[in-house]
């Protein structure tokens, strides 16, 4: 899908509020850590974690330094508000119930993490308490100088779901946390994508066919993964104008994805009749992209043809599965060498795999 030049580009997004993107990625938040000393020091060391920079976040707010939740008071300015109660037991005690109460009567959602040394926990112990927002296992042995956060970001996500735009901001601020984020976003918009091709799809499609993706749906469909590419450099702490930071990831895409000619080669493999194809092609796209541009943000890396080709393959297996789901009854055969699997799982192209 071309997307043509900046000046095209910007047309293109005329309708999109990136100003209140920005304010939202750009907005100061705080994240209150409650638990004992030594894991809340351990917590705040792993999100602070900044390449060429050392020391504490300082939208980080450590209950043992800061005396919060005394008398159920002082829980800081209103605005974008986030705790992480650490706790050692799967159950809570009087104590730290008492401290999920406080925030949810401050409007404070409570992430809590159950931190795993070295012996196993119930499987209950992932499930969420009363006045939890969401609820992680960290590990934790050793001198626990790394740990995987990948379980904290997820919960972190399930406690924003109506906050979009501190997803944003907390992946900008601590680097940590933004594989998950940006894995987040690709996977929304590109779900997003082929549910739009899907709708557009049952409302024009005949019997035999062909593939057929227009104009308009061109224009949406970039559009949305312009916003994507718009909402990982943001994420991912690009600086720059918002026209500055458009030029940069039209630059990226233009000349690195080569995608119209690699979809061409690729969609000519796909049977020509029903909707999975259009489906598929809407949401690999949309994947490829997303990685594409995660690759250079994070850390410059342009990815090659080669490369390109690829993913889109991995992405269209996985597309295939979402529309053979989405569309039950459908028998579209997967495009000739490429294995379908057994429609479960979609195949993971996340960030992770990007950089």
């Amino acid at each position: 899908m071309a997307i043509g030049t900046l000046n095209q580009t910007l047309r293109t997004l005329r309708e999109i509020d990136l100003k209140s993107l920005r304010r939202a990625a750009e907005a100061s938040f705080r994240l209150y850590l409650c638990g004992e000393v030594d894991d809340e020091l351990w917590l705040a060391a792993l999100l602070s974690a900044r390449p060429a920079e050392t020391g504490q976040h300082p939208w980080l707010v450590l209950r043992s330094a800061s005396g919060l939740l005394q008398a159920g008071k002082d829980l800081g300015s209103p605005g974008e508000r986030l705790a992480i109660l650490l706790i050692r037991e799967p159950e809570l005690s009087t104590a730290e119930q008492a401290q999920v109460t406080a925030f949810g009567s401050a409007g404070v959602p409570v992430i809590t993490a159950v931190i795993r040394t070295d012996r196993a926990l119930p499987l209950t112990a992932e499930l969420p308490r009363t006045g939890e927002a969401a609820r992680a296992i960290l590990a934790r042995s050793g001198g626990g100088a790394t740990a995987d956060l990948a379980p904290l970001a997820k919960a972190l996500l399930r406690a924003t779901e109506d906050r979009p735009g501190m997803r944003l901001a907390l992946a900008r601020q601590l680097p940590a946390l933004r594989p998950i984020v940006v894995e987040g976003l690709i996977d929304d918009t590109s779900s997003s994508n082929a549910v739009y091709a899907l709708s557009t799809g049952i409302a024009e499609v005949t019997p035999g066919l062909s593939l057929a993706i227009g104009p308009a749906d061109i224009l949406v469909l970039t559009k949305n993964q312009l916003m994507l590419a718009f909402k990982i450099s943001l994420a991912t702490g690009r600086t720059g104008s918002n026209r500055q930071l458009l030029s940069q990831v039209v630059s990226v895409i233009g000349s690195g994805l080569l995608l119209r000619q690699i979809a061409q080669e690729l969609v000519g493999m796909l049977p020509v009749i029903g909707l999975v194809p259009k489906v598929a092609v809407a949401y690999a796209g949309t994947q490829v992209i997303g990685q594409t541009v995660w690759a250079w943000a994070d850390s410059g890396h342009r990815l090659g043809r080669s490369e390109l080709r690829q993913r889109y393959r991995q992405a269209l297996i996985a597309a295939s599965a979402w529309a053979r789901r989405a569309l039950p009854g459908k028998s579209d055969k997967a495009p000739d060498g490429v294995s379908s699997g057994d429609g479960g799982d979609i195949v993971s192209t996340g960030p992770s795999q990007a950089s």
